[in-house]
């Protein structure tokens, strides 16, 4: 996050007026001291936390601080609908949820084996509970991946249909390649959080096809983009989810501080919370009064040499 971050202040800053400074503090394992910190130094908003969990530290931290947090992801839909101080650009897991039931049912999961880890667990309880809500596929689980590795004949005789993955990408992987050795007809459907740092030369570490669903597409990214010729003249590396959100949410930081007075920070809350609409090179949000983001679902399958858009009715 920080290296977009930083190439996006850049290159704002070389093209476009009003100049924008950045600051850094780091949270550790509490944002506390951090948003004092940022504060202390002049900071409009602040910009970071890509965990639920830490999100929802943040969150209420800048409630009592009157400071204005936009976070590049922590989606769980514990944070949506409030009139607080904590914005993002990233859809809450209950989309997320009503994306996967769309994208299991187009593809016959009758049964769903969900594999995910207990960190992070705002998301993965959120997510996995909105799944439930849906009612469509019946879950098995969710369990952790040391019940899979350590896992007897009962397990292995569930065969279910689909097995989902949730967790950071390092996580994600293992688990992927011992859940479809235990079930191995079943289809393999990653979590965002699953894929969010990976690039495209990287997708094979998982060793098979896989589906997954997100608001934004790495098929549409121009590379004409102004941001993204900026990050290719800084990095090699791919354009990943994170680059995306995190140059969403620093247009989103631009176009409400266009629309205030230097130091207001109420002002800047009452422009941030307005209804906007907010271009991306790999995709567009719309932005409602409580800060969430909206956009629509886009579906993928990794067939294990190209990524290929997937349409789901």
């Amino acid at each position: 996050m920080f290296a977009a971050a930083k190439t996006y202040v850049e290159w704002h800053n070389r093209f476009r007026e009003p100049k924008i400074r950045l600051e850094v503090a780091s949270y550790l394992q509490s944002p506390v001291a951090a948003l004092l910190e940022l504060q202390r130094r002049g900071a409009a908003a602040v910009l970071g936390f890509t965990t639920s969990d830490t999100g929802l530290d943040a969150a209420s931290v800048a409630e009592r601080l009157e400071m204005p947090l936009i976070a590049v992801s922590a989606s769980t839909s514990m944070l949506a609908g409030k009139d607080d101080w904590f914005f993002r650009v990233q859809p809450s897991t209950r989309a997320d949820s009503s994306a996967y039931s769309r994208l299991f049912r187009f593809r016959g999961i009758g049964t769903l084996a969900v594999v995910a880890t207990w960190e992070n667990a705002p998301y993965v309880l959120a997510f996995v509970r909105d799944l439930y809500v849906k009612g469509s596929p019946r879950i098995l689980g969710p369990f952790l991946l040391s019940e899979i590795q350590q896992a007897d004949g009962a397990l292995a005789a569930l065969n279910p249909d689909g097995i989902l993955v949730v967790g950071p990408t390092p996580f994600s992987i293992w688990a992927s390649q011992r859940a479809t050795k235990l079930w191995p007809r079943a289809e393999l459907f990653l979590s965002l959080w699953s894929v969010t740092g990976l690039g495209f030369r990287e997708y094979s570490l998982l060793g098979r096809p896989f589906f997954f669903s997100t608001a934004f597409s790495p098929l549409a990214i121009s590379e004409e983009h102004p941001f993204i010729v900026a990050w290719r003249e800084e990095y090699a590396a791919d354009v990943t989810f994170t680059v995306h959100r995190t140059f969403l949410a620093l247009e989103l930081f631009r176009l409400a501080a266009e629309d205030v007075e230097r130091g207001n920070a109420a002002s800047f809350r009452e422009s941030l919370a307005m209804s906007r609409h907010i271009d991306g090179p790999g995709g567009d949000v719309i932005m409602d009064r409580y800060g969430d983001a909206h956009a629509q679902p886009r579906f993928f399958r990794w067939d294990g040499e190209r990524l290929q858009e997937v349409p789901v009715p």
